[in-house]
């Protein structure tokens, strides 16, 4: 039987909408720098999200690196076919001027860049590459005597077959988080492809360009995956329903479940892994499952006709959907929190984020959906005969037909039955 707040829900639906409106509008405001034109929301590019490290070793880790600088520095490989002439030295020289000078690199080493011991006689000689030398033809076999027998150097900035040589960028003492927001790793590519020429490769890695792409992937999942999940459902949503609110209803749930859940990470100030970035997929796809399974009954109560006041026929709504919709949240909901004794922060993080999405559809689907409803005059669908009425003259024409057919082969009496059946 219906309850009260079955009959307040469909009484106050005006005002349901009104609040809705309202938290999705703060939501946006916490989610969007309008004056920027940003997104508040950041990403975590380690790999900490599938690790076992616990937060407080991850802490220190960001304090160490900060004190003492990143242990990790970021590597430009300039491949040719030999390394020791004055067109790849020069080259060389000015790709690594170019990175130090890059903010947020500290220093840089390679052959042009760094100081170069040597062996003479028992004495230890140290030379430096300068701008006059890079004029000297005799430069590069010089150079290459005093590296390819040289520990320090050989194996280190230069390969032992004179074909590769390395440039080191080490950045100034950040953490893993500034260090992507200050966009590092994208400025040394920039940087170095722009001394990419015929002849000459030039290959970046290091850890921090791993961070860097895996940032970005998952940046590019949330921008083509996410639209291209919703483009689906919106071409399943159609082809189900065949009216504007079947699809309208369900991708404006869904939105704003998505914008809650998202304006939450962003005040609580926790950035998206590559586990929780799962989660807009799953609240789409609970979503959509919800949301069918309401609609599928509010167009039920429109064919059976028992209903014809919009406050009772949600009234009838509420009553068929609203616990089995409730039994569904709490189950789901109970199995992500059983993933809350996982040792892994990122399998937390990504249950209770995903258990408090689906608690926000679950008020969606209880408050959201049957307020719009409450406003949508149901139209009655035409039937395919109705909709194309050729069709209808050729289906009776058949049907005379094989009438016809049966009068003549089985007698009189079948013929109009026939008829009558079809």
């Amino acid at each position: 039987m219906p309850n009260r707040f079955h009959h307040w829900i469909a009484a106050h639906s005006a005002w349901l909408l009104a609040v809705t409106a309202a938290i999705t509008l703060l939501a946006l405001f916490q989610l969007i720098d309008f004056q920027q034109g940003t997104i508040r929301l950041s990403i975590d590019p380690s790999l900490n999200a599938v690790s076992t490290q616990s937060q407080q070793d991850r802490d220190y880790d960001d304090v160490v690196r900060k004190r003492f600088g990143n242990r990790e520095p970021i590597m430009v490989v300039l491949q040719s076919s030999n390394i020791y002439t004055l067109e790849n030295l020069t080259r060389l020289d000015r790709l690594s001027q170019s990175l130090a000078s890059l903010n947020g690199v500290e220093s840089v080493d390679s052959l042009t860049a760094t100081t170069i011991p040597r062996l003479e006689d028992g004495n230890l000689y140290y030379s430096r590459i300068s701008q006059e030398s890079l004029q000297n033809p005799e430069l590069p076999e010089r150079l290459r005597k005093s590296t390819e027998n040289n520990p320090l150097i050989a194996g280190k900035l230069v390969s032992t077959d004179g074909k590769s040589t390395v440039v080191l960028v080490h950045p100034e003492p950040m953490s893993e988080l500034q260090l992507l927001q200050s966009r590092l790793a994208e400025r040394i590519i920039q940087t170095a492809d722009r001394e990419s020429v015929n002849g000459v490769k030039i290959l970046v890695t290091g850890s921090p360009i791993i961070r860097y792409e895996i940032s970005d992937s998952v940046a590019r999942q949330l921008r083509t995956v996410v639209p291209a999940i919703i483009l689906v459902i919106t071409v399943l949503l159609t082809l189900a329903f065949h009216t504007i609110r079947g699809v309208l209803l369900p991708l404006a749930t869904i939105t704003i479940a998505l914008t809650w859940i998202l304006a939450t990470l962003s005040f609580l100030e926790l950035p998206i892994n590559l586990i929780t970035a799962l989660v807009p997929p799953f609240i789409i796809t609970m979503g959509l499952a919800y949301c069918a399974h309401v609609l599928n009954e509010y167009e039920h109560l429109i064919r059976k006709k028992s209903q014809t006041d919009p406050i009772e026929r949600i009234v009838a709504l509420l009553q068929e959907v609203s616990i089995p919709a409730m039994v569904t949240g709490l189950t789901t909901i109970a199995g992500l929190l059983a993933l809350l004794l996982n040792e892994q922060q990122s399998m937390t993080e990504f249950a209770w984020v995903s258990a408090l999405g689906t608690a926000y559809l679950a008020i969606l689907i209880q408050t959201f959906v049957p307020a719009v409803l409450r406003f949508i005059k149901p139209k009655k669908k035409k039937s395919l005969f109705q909709q194309a009425p050729c069709l209808n003259q050729r289906v009776k024409s058949s049907v005379a037909m094989i009438t016809k057919n049966v009068h003549l082969s089985c007698g009189s009496q079948q013929a109009p039955l026939l008829y009558q059946y079809c």
